[in-house]
């Protein structure tokens, strides 16, 4: 089996993933969401999956980068985990694996600066560093935010002895060369070492708040430094006879992905056919452009968002659609909002798509998943 649940995460990432034999399940966790998810969603849900067993193992764990919105639930989880071991309780969970990079591995400051030159080194990192007057915009408030989230983060699995990024043993980034994570196929294909260097001279140079992208990238808007270092990976897994495939994109940039997937080889001629897509950044408009919907290509388009800074953008909406043409595939959003019904309905005429909400009644036996098998 394999399955792909969305979790309520609000206008941020929450996902669980669940794979293996009847008798074996395996399970991961994708990002946690904003505050308050962990308690509201994926805390119920791990619990439900426990049972009534002493402990649920949890195989594999991830941040995809430091945004409030992805990585503020497993901060909650993980120093609530860490806190129980301190009391020697037994905790409901037990994380074998813990993939997330800090934001000092990301901009290269060493392990001796204060936590205030990290603090504005992230100030430098964010692009709207200041408004008219001087007060902090809201990207570098949230970076700046996230930054000490980071510090926590690594704090609570050092504490638990699970912050090595195993079996990668280091800094997560490309590596072409997949990994296994308990009968998972995880290949790595973001970020790239180049562009981490890249990232690192601009962030160096103090780069201009609304810097434009180069021209090979020029449509593509997003100059957010933690969503160009998103941890991207390709996942595979041997079902029913079949190798069945998703991309974790978290809040990348599609010009990123589709670099790091042809570096890795996943894009024979120039394509590539996914049953599942988590589409990056909550379906914002400055991440993708049309073209990227017709070189990746999936059976199920995942989007988690509630509307807040208009994600998702209908751009991007009218963009996979139009890319997609008459094809039979289903898109799935974590929150029906109020436009939603006539927009879609307007595409619909010749076209194959069908749109399923979190929360509506399924054919699945699970809360909210999507079945992969």
């Amino acid at each position: 089996m394999l399955r792909f649940e969305v979790l309520q995460a609000l206008y941020g990432d929450c996902f669980v993933l669940r794979w293996g034999e009847p008798d074996d399940i395996r399970v991961a966790v994708i990002d946690g969401g904003p505050a308050g998810v962990y308690q509201t969603s994926l805390k119920t849900r791990l619990m439900a999956l426990k049972g009534t067993e002493p402990t649920l193992s949890i195989d594999w764990v991830m941040v995809s980068h430091i945004d409030d919105d992805h990585i503020n639930g497993l901060v909650a989880m993980m120093t609530e985990l860490r806190d129980l071991a301190d009391q020697r309780e037994l905790a409901p969970f037990r994380v074998r694996r813990f993939w997330f990079n800090a934001f000092e591995d990301l901009a290269g400051v060493k392990s001796g600066h204060t936590a205030g030159s990290v603090a504005a080194v992230a100030a430098v990192a964010s692009l709207g560093a200041l408004l008219p007057g001087g007060t902090l915009s809201h990207e570098t408030q949230a970076v700046l935010a996230s930054v000490g989230q980071g510090r926590n983060l690594r704090d609570a699995l050092d504490g638990l002895g699970i912050s090595d990024n195993a079996p990668i043993g280091g800094f997560v980034s490309a590596t072409n060369a997949a990994v296994d994570i308990a009968g998972l196929k995880v290949t790595v294909v973001g970020p790239l070492e180049q562009q981490l260097a890249d990232l690192r001279e601009k962030w160096a140079k103090t780069p201009l708040p609304h810097a434009k992208p180069d021209a090979k990238a020029a449509s593509y808007a997003d100059m957010s430094v933690p969503n160009l270092s998103s941890i991207v990976c390709h996942v595979a897994f041997e079902t029913g006879g079949k190798t069945r495939t998703m991309l974790l994109t978290g809040d990348a940039r599609g010009d990123y992905v589709l670099d790091g997937l042809e570096k890795a080889g996943l894009m024979p001629g120039g394509t590539l056919k996914l049953d599942l897509l988590k589409v990056q950044h909550h379906g914002s408009d400055r991440d993708v452009v049309k073209a990227f919907f017709t070189q990746v290509i999936a059976d199920h388009y995942v989007i988690s968002a509630n509307g807040k800074y208009n994600n998702p953008d209908k751009d991007t909406l009218t963009w996979l659609i139009e890319a997609r043409g008459a094809d039979a595939y289903a898109i799935h959003l974590s929150n029906e909002l109020d436009w939603m019904a006539a927009f879609f309905a307007k595409l619909q005429p010749g076209r194959g798509f069908k749109i399923q909400y979190r929360g509506q009644p399924t054919d699945n036996d699970a809360i909210d998943e999507i079945n992969l098998d």
